[in-house]
């Protein structure tokens, strides 16, 4: 049976079509909670009627410059922080107040995937070992009697 959508997470949904353009953006329950695709990439969370959205190095202190909080969750050593931020309350507000928030948080997914695309650094090729001396034959033992 399908999991019912609550309706703080068809609202957040309907913010996030802003980033149509870009691909499709869509919905599924996830670990009690719910993710949001653009495309291929998740770009945000929702858990606890808050939505996240995925940050990263280059906009991470933009997300605490305006006083976002990151989603944490509780471990065995105590909460753990992620790199999704609570977007600020007035961008729930319309698409509009949304779209560049979203669009970071979709600007941050973009860039991790692009990182973790990349091909390992190749070795260099290895020499090859030295040729081998052929082994000296030991002449035959000679069979006592």
């Amino acid at each position: 049976m399908a999991k019912a959508m609550p309706a703080y997470v068809a609202h957040a949904l309907d913010l996030f079509q802003t980033l149509r353009r870009r691909g499709a953006v869509r919905t599924k329950p996830m670990f009690g909670g719910w993710g949001f695709w653009c495309g291929e990439l998740m770009f945000g969370l929702a858990d606890d009627d808050r939505i996240y959205l995925k940050t990263d190095e280059t906009n991470h202190a933009h997300f605490v410059d305006a006083g976002c909080t990151p989603f944490t969750y509780p471990a065995k050593d105590g909460l753990k922080e992620t790199s999704y931020f609570h977007p600020p309350d007035d961008a729930l507000e319309s698409a509009e107040t949304m779209a560049p928030w979203a669009k970071s948080g979709h600007d941050a997914a973009v860039r991790v995937a692009a990182r973790k695309k990349k091909p390992a650094a190749k070795k260099p090729a290895k020499q090859p070992a030295p040729a081998k001396k052929p082994a000296k034959k030991k002449p035959a033992a000679k069979k006592r009697r």
